[in-house]
């Protein structure tokens, strides 16, 4: 006679349990690997963010203080006048 195996309600509980504790693991695995892709990527395009940003802040400070230096009477009249604009503004009103 064959002798077949009969696994008790424990048993099939037990390994119900385990298959979702594996299939848990699995997602839980899946959700972390996404997690760090997307935080990789946003740091690498918060660098290209502050590369460009600091590039352009460079290129913008050297065009100024070339101007600066080739039109200094331009520079001391503009600020004359955004001086005067802004007192006329404001100024106290009696």
């Amino acid at each position: 006679m064959a002798k077949t195996t009969e696994t008790t309600p424990n048993e099939k509980i037990s390994k119900a349990v385990n298959l979702v504790n594996e299939a848990r693991a699995q997602k839980v695995d899946a959700v972390r690997e996404n997690l760090r892709e997307n935080i990789d990527t946003g740091r690498k395009r918060v660098e290209d963010f502050a590369d460009q940003t600091r590039s352009q802040y460079y290129e913008t400070r050297e065009m100024t203080e070339k101007t600066l230096k080739d039109n200094p009477f331009l520079a001391v009249f503009t600020a004359s006048i955004l001086g005067l604009l802004l007192g006329f503004l404001f100024g106290r009103k009696k």
